[in-house]
């Protein structure tokens, strides 16, 4: 009996999976065992991945339909290296997580005082991947982890490793992609009102109150607020924490270079350049980020994560409109222009500057400065300090903007509980509406078009 006349195999195209389909009916007394179809696999190119139970329902009974015969492992990408920061041993920037996964914003408030030679961050080399095995037995070559290179911060240094990064001054803790900030704290003792005025500072800004409308707060660092935000305009350089909300009833705006922390969001404007980390509900909010979006329910209005969305319940039982982004978002693409115009400035500058201290050093080589030519030299030397880090977190925006472009196949709207109709997803240029109600699901890229499997 040759088994090539009964079955066929089918190797998908990535080859980490062969399908044996039956061509024809077998009799009874002729039908193959396990080990006759483990050979028929092999001559059609199928030796990895085989599955006994398989070809045991082969050997059995004659197929309706075509069965998954073999499948490989794929190849696992190595974890990337990170930034461990004090702020995670203290208390960690995400918050503590309770049963329900929800986020206790408390803990995001606590953020730790250090003094000069205090290690505030150090690097957790990234990690090499693991190989993976196509079905016809070759091997799947992995992706490492990409390393990450520490710079110092505002008032940061590194050690002599490279490896740490240590405080220069006392100071609050802020932290950026690739190293630690020490900021100057300012602190309101309650609510911002009108003794308090608006607030522009180089550094920290900590609210004890709520930041009632109309107010703006704009900072170099992060921005800590304890009680609500009400239309108020706040931007930081840094992230945001509000542990208890942003009622804006769509006045003001929030805009962050780092990530937003907040336990809800009710008619909010949002934009920040790291993920959104919200402990319940995103209502009726326009909200963009380059990150990850991860909240506990989503309800209208639009919102937007540049490397996925992680949420318990989408939409409502009204079927409120909800659409939801991944990917590239206008406020994105904005900011790449606004980077790269940043990059550019900050080129011009340097040459300037460094125009300046050349000249000023060539003559300190003649005689000595001034007391006034002295000061102008120092002041040109920070100017280029500041510069420089200005060029390198323009530099790392563009970078996670380039990330959030690339590699749609890894990146899902994942729903852990309810996904309600009238609620849109969009990959890109992609979009698919959800008209039944779904429990459970993942969306994802597939083949050119937004698919979903269950959890």
């Amino acid at each position: 009996m040759d088994l090539h006349d009964y079955y066929d195999v089918h190797i998908r195209e990535d080859r980490l999976a062969a399908e044996l389909r039956q061509l024809a009916k077998v009799d009874d007394d002729q039908r193959p065992q396990v080990e006759e179809l483990r050979a028929f696999l092999s001559s059609c190119g199928v030796t990895e991945g085989i599955r006994t139970e398989a070809l045991e329902q082969a050997a059995a009974q004659d197929l309706s339909e075509p069965i998954t015969a073999a499948e490989g492992t794929p190849a696992e990408k190595g974890k990337d290296a990170e930034l461990w920061t004090i702020l995670q041993e203290s208390a960690p920037v995400e918050g503590r997580k309770e049963q329900n996964d929800t986020i206790d914003l408390r803990e995001v408030i606590r953020i730790p005082t250090v003094e000069p030679g205090d290690i505030v961050g150090r690097k957790i080399p990234a990690e090499a991947g693991k190989p993976g095995i196509r079905v016809d037995g070759s091997t799947i070559e992995p992706k490492d982890g990409k390393d990450l290179t520490l710079r110092p911060g505002k008032n940061t240094v590194l050690d002599e490793s490279g490896m740490a990064i240590k405080a220069d001054k006392p100071g609050q803790v802020s932290q950026d992609a690739k190293t630690v900030h020490v900021y100057n704290v300012f602190e309101v003792q309650g609510d911002l009102d009108l003794k308090t005025g608006n607030i522009e500072f180089n550094g920290n800004v900590v609210i004890r109150g709520m930041v009632p409308e109309g107010f703006k707060v704009k900072t170099r660092g992060d921005i800590r607020v304890e009680g609500t935000v009400e239309g108020a305009f706040l931007e930081a350089e840094g992230s945001i924490y509000i542990r208890q909300g942003i009622v804006a009833q769509g006045q003001g705006s929030v805009t962050a270079q780092g990530d937003l922390h907040a336990g809800f969001l009710n008619q909010a404007v949002v934009t920040v350049g790291g993920s959104v980390h919200v402990e319940k509900t995103i209502l009726h909010s326009q909200v963009s980020c380059s990150g990850m979006v991860e909240c506990r329910s989503i309800v209208g209005g639009h919102v937007s994560g540049g490397m996925g969305i992680t949420v318990q319940e989408v939409g409502n039982k009204m079927h409120s409109p909800t659409s939801l982004y991944v990917g590239v978002s206008r406020q994105t693409k904005e900011a790449e222009k606004a980077y790269e115009s940043q990059m550019e400035e900050s080129g011009d500058t340097e040459k300037k500057l460094l125009v300046l201290k050349q000249a000023l050093e060539k003559k300190r080589q003649v005689k000595p400065l001034s007391e006034k030519e002295q000061q102008s030299l120092d002041k040109v030397e920070t100017s280029l300090k500041e510069v420089e880090l200005m060029r390198q977190k323009a530099a790392e925006h563009l970078e996670k903007i380039t990330e959030v472009k690339q590699n749609f196949d890894e990146k899902f709207v994942t729903i852990h509980k309810t996904c309600f109709p009238n609620t849109d997803i969009h990959f890109g240029k992609y979009r698919r509406k959800v008209t039944m109600q779904t429990e459970r699901v993942k969306f994802f890229i597939e083949n050119g078009e937004i698919s979903f499997s269950q959890l």
